[in-house]
């Protein structure tokens, strides 16, 4: 069993994905294929969820920035935590 930590999450997906030549077309398409065969190969995610959606999308991105819905998705993310910090902002006015 190999557990998966917020620590080695990028690590070891990156190794995972280069170990079986996967090719990475988008998030969509790549990335929960990715998911699903490190938890068939006995990877254990003790990580909250969102974060690895988090990793994956910027990981799709790194492996192929020409994609743009790999770009259209960082973008929406960095945007939910732009929006984030923006509300904590207002609501101290």
């Amino acid at each position: 069993m190999v557990l998966v930590t917020r620590e080695n999450i990028h690590e070891l997906t990156f190794n995972f994905i280069n170990e079986n030549n996967i090719r990475v077309v988008n998030f969509e398409e790549s990335m929960t294929e990715v998911y699903l065969q490190m938890i068939a190969s006995n990877h254990r995610f003790i990580v909250d969820r969102n974060f690895i959606r988090e990793v994956f999308v910027d990981i799709a991105y790194v492996l192929n920035p020409n994609d743009i819905l790999n770009k259209n998705m960082v973008l929406v993310e960095l945007g939910a935590i732009i929006d984030d910090s923006d509300e904590e902002g207002n609501e101290s006015e």
